[in-house]
C-alpha cells in the first residue's frame, strides 16, 4: 500500500509484512504527529507509526460491514454477512461463512475458529445471505 500527500507525492509504503497478509485498506490518512490511521477490511482500524508493529483496533460490532439479513429472537439480534449486490441481487463470491449476534450490549461472530464443527462446519459454509432464528428457542438459527 502507497499513502500520498495532497500534492500525489509518496510518503510511506506499507508493504504485506507490517499486516502479516495482504491489506484491504479502505482509506488511510497521517495525523498531525505522523501516525498512520488505516481503515482496512479485515484488520479494522489500524494505527501504525512507520516505526513499530501496528496497533490493530477492533471496536465490538459484527464481525463485517457487509450484512445480507437479519432475525430477531428474544433480545437477540442475528446477522448473516454475505455478499449482496446493488438491488439485492446475490452473487455467489465464496466469502467463508460467517454469523454475528448482539445481545446484553455486545457482538461475538460465529466462524469456523470458534463453532463447533460437529454441529456446524463454517468453514464448508460460503456466501450465507440470510438467517432465520426459531423464535421458541434462542439457541436454534439457521443460516
Amino acid at each position: 500500500m502507497k499513502i500520498f500527500d495532497g500534492n500525489f507525492q509518496e510518503i510511506k509504503t506499507i508493504d504485506n509484512t507490517v499486516f502479516n497478509s495482504i491489506p484491504l485498506t479502505n482509506d488511510a490518512l497521517q495525523d498531525k504527529d505522523k501516525v498512520f490511521w488505516i481503515a482496512d477490511d479485515q484488520k479494522g482500524l489500524v494505527r501504525y507509526d512507520g516505526n513499530n508493529a501496528p496497533d490493530f483496533i477492533i471496536p465490538n460490532g459484527p464481525k463485517s460491514v457487509l450484512v445480507s439479513g437479519f432475525a430477531t429472537t428474544g433480545d437477540y439480534l442475528w446477522v448473516s454477512h454475505g455478499p449482496v449486490a446493488g438491488g439485492g441481487i446475490l452473487y455467489p463470491y465464496g466469502f467463508r461463512g460467517v454469523v454475528s449476534s448482539y445481545h446484553n450490549g455486545s457482538w461475538f461472530s460465529f466462524n469456523k475458529q470458534n463453532t463447533n464443527l460437529q454441529i456446524c462446519n463454517m468453514d464448508s459454509m460460503t456466501d450465507i445471505s440470510c438467517v432465520a432464528a426459531d423464535p421458541n428457542d434462542i439457541d436454534h438459527v439457521f443460516a
